[in-house]
């Protein structure tokens, strides 16, 4: 909080006029930004198969368990399954990672150009102020849509 007082003071203080500050609701920009939408449906898509494959994999090895004689063969079907494992839980956090990081450089790079279009002195998330400020959330959710679409062409 004394940061925020600091910045606030820092960002008033170097103008000769009051500082033009507005505020986003980051809560709102994460749930309605599409890129995060689409991000959320590959991660369930990928732990949904994730999930299948680790079904599978445990009625193998209950079966095999089954047969008390392939203890090898039981062994060889846990190294395999493991492996399968391992390897779908580093690319689903992968996955999660570089959606994490595009959907972020993508905010931070709109927060940079949005300010200076706007004259913005200082943007805030609502969540830290308490005085009546622009709030600029919506405008810049569509603002981030028509970004998104016009890098997918």
């Amino acid at each position: 909080m004394r940061i925020l007082k600091l910045l606030i003071t820092i960002a008033l203080s170097s103008s000769p006029c009051l500082a033009k500050i507005a505020s986003l609701d980051i809560v709102e920009i994460y749930k309605s930004y599409t890129l995060v939408q689409e991000a959320n449906q590959d991660v369930d898509k990928a732990e949904a198969s994730f999930k299948r494959i680790l079904a599978t994999a445990q009625e193998e090895i209950l079966a095999l368990e089954a047969q008390t004689d392939k203890a090898k063969e039981l062994e060889s079907k846990r190294q395999e399954i493991q492996k399968v494992i391992d390897e779908r839980v580093e690319a689903l956090q992968d996955s999660k990672d570089f959606y994490n990081t595009q959907i972020n450089r993508n905010i931070a790079r709109l927060l940079e150009t949005f300010a200076k279009e706007k004259k913005l002195d200082l943007i805030v998330e609502k969540g830290y102020i308490m005085s009546p400020i622009d709030d600029i959330t919506a405008e810049f959710i569509k603002r981030l849509e028509k970004d998104l679409t016009t890098t997918k062409k």
